[in-house]
């Protein structure tokens, strides 16, 4: 190629690349913006700098609504801790000076937690603002699942649990890597599960242990220490690798389930494949089959969730994927293999397959109810708009939801500008407004420049049509 060839193209390139104001939506000057129109309610907070992480309302509705910023003028100094206030409409700054490398900002155990890589923190809100060490060690995360009313903190080969009883230290299972300058400490995933009757114990794994089979540790913090840690090993059908994995309870029973693919052979079109596993102890370590096998839709580049719901108000927990589907990610594909108590599930799967024009740029969340006729409903988003897609399990024997979205929401522009619409994260729902209904949660980091966290409440569709 030419120089004056390649020059041309560099400038082509240049050109068509997005300017500072195109990556974070041309975003208005930071503040509060609301909108309105038939279908929803728009609150819009623009912060003064990159949004680095967000907290919703715990439990109880109505909260106020946290934001970690990376400051704009400053992106490598301290963050700041600032508070929007739903029901006043107004940004507040609360703390500044926060740790320059803080990515994490999360309720548990009904507490406010700022976390650095190596570093938990508990925020204190009341009376005047202030920061607390809480606890420090490589790979310090809080434990998925939450623990109850107290906090669980996870670090590289210990497991910290904070109640009311005081600080205790649990043994976790861990790797030791060599490194140039040093050893590497890691320790595989922790997931909370609660029990009947608020029994609470931890799920550590799954770690691979040859081609085959899968090893879980369980660990029970109130037993004595030499029974408070057993292991749980589960027997792939075939040599298999793990893509996505996820602990479970299904009618309060414990399992582990795992989308996989072929580890001998690679296909590229091939399909990920859905295996259920019971947790129990196994001293043998041969490995319990999987109670359930299925081939799913997804190819192997594309994500997989897997959860537990009842979704179709039988009163037993069902397995449910929601997976991107399609050689072109055109597609979401909903699946949910209805449960038949103790854990059990049925061998074939209800499904569902929504069009998507987003591909990748899309987000989603299956579960809630959003319109309020007990159904599990799908809430879609695609460009500038979200779509609520009602569920069907319940009241018709086939399908998922509906193939047509019964309300479109159209994401208006903050402050009545006409701005490209940012890029916004996966939707969250939680009652802000404290009106005992869902609402719509969106992010934008605003790479370069304002981020982005709006509030949709979400006006209800009309009733669908009896026998649909």
């Amino acid at each position: 190629m030419s120089r004056r060839r390649a020059a041309l193209l560099l400038a082509a390139l240049l050109a068509a690349a997005p300017g500072r104001g195109q990556e974070d939506g041309d975003a208005p000057p930071a503040g509060v913006y609301a909108a309105a129109d038939a279908t929803a309610r728009h609150l819009e907070a623009v912060v003064p700098g990159a949004l680095v992480a967000h907290a919703l309302p715990p439990a109880t509705p109505g909260r106020d609504v946290l934001l970690l910023v990376a400051p704009e003028e400053n992106p490598a100094g301290p963050r700041r801790l600032y508070r929007l206030r739903p029901a006043a409409a107004r940004l507040e700054p609360l703390l500044y000076h926060l740790p320059a490398k803080a990515d994490r900002l999360v309720v548990a155990g009904g507490e406010l937690l700022l976390g650095e890589p190596g570093a938990i923190y508990r925020l204190h809100l009341d009376g005047v603002p202030r920061l607390e060490r809480l606890a420090e060690g490589p790979g310090l995360e809080p434990v998925a699942g939450g623990a109850g009313p107290g906090l669980a903190l996870a670090a590289a080969g210990r497991l910290l649990l904070i109640d009311g009883g005081g600080p205790r230290v649990l043994p976790l299972p861990f790797d030791a890597a060599r490194r140039r300058h040093g050893l590497l400490l890691s320790t595989p995933p922790v997931t909370a599960l609660h029990h009947a009757g608020g029994t609470l114990r931890f799920a550590a794994g799954p770690q691979a242990a040859g081609r085959r089979r899968l090893l879980t540790v369980l660990i029970d913090p109130r037993a004595q220490a030499d029974a408070a840690e057993r292991q749980a090993w589960s027997l792939l059908p075939q040599a298999e690798r793990v893509h996505e994995s996820r602990y479970l309870m299904l009618d309060r029973t414990p399992l582990l389930a795992v989308a996989t693919s072929n580890a001998e052979r690679m296909v590229i079109l091939g399909r990920k494949r859905l295996r259920l596993f019971p947790l129990t102890a196994d001293r043998t370590r041969a490995g319990r089959p999987p109670l359930l096998a299925a081939e799913l839709k997804a190819r192997l580049w594309q994500p997989v969730e897997l959860s537990a719901f009842d979704a179709d108000g039988d009163g037993d927990d069902d397995l449910v994927v929601v997976e991107r589907a399609g050689l072109g990610d055109g597609k979401l594909h909903l699946g949910v293999f209805p449960g038949r108590g103790g854990g059990r599930v049925a061998a074939g799967s209800r499904d569902s397959t929504i069009d998507i024009i987003d591909g990748p740029a899309s987000g989603w969340h299956y579960g809630a109810d959003l319109d309020g006729d007990g159904e599990a409903d799908l809430l879609l988003r695609q460009g500038g708009e979200l779509r609520i897609h009602r569920g069907r399990m319940r009241r018709a024997r086939k399908g998922v939801v509906e193939g047509r979205p019964a309300l479109v929401v159209a994401l208006l522009p903050a402050g009545g500008g006409a701005g490209a619409a940012p890029p916004w994260g996966h939707p969250e729902l939680a009652d802000v407004d404290g009106d005992g209904r869902d609402d719509v949660v969106l992010a934008a980091a605003g790479a370069g420049g304002r981020g982005r966290l709006r509030l949709i409440v979400l006006e209800r569709p009309p009733p669908a049509p009896a026998g649909r």
